[in-house]
């Protein structure tokens, strides 16, 4: 499993239970993704894209995943 992969997974799950619906929601629509997609790289099946990195941190309000930077 990629690092990036644990580090949704282990953020995610440390989130109390009545947000886990409303974060999965607010990253599937702004990724633009399925919620398969979301469980895939929960489950560190598939590589979550650098290009959903920074929109990943917004939600999570701090930063979880290396943020893309221009030069990339």
């Amino acid at each position: 499993m990629k690092a990036e992969n644990k580090q949704l997974r282990n953020w995610y799950s440390s989130l109390p239970r009545n947000d886990f619906r409303q974060k999965r929601e607010q990253i599937i629509d702004n990724c633009g993704i399925t919620r398969a997609i979301f469980n895939n790289w929960i489950q560190g099946i598939t590589v979550i894209p650098a290009q959903h990195h920074n929109i990943i941190n917004q939600i999570a309000g701090k930063e979880i995943l290396k943020p893309l930077t221009k030069e990339e």
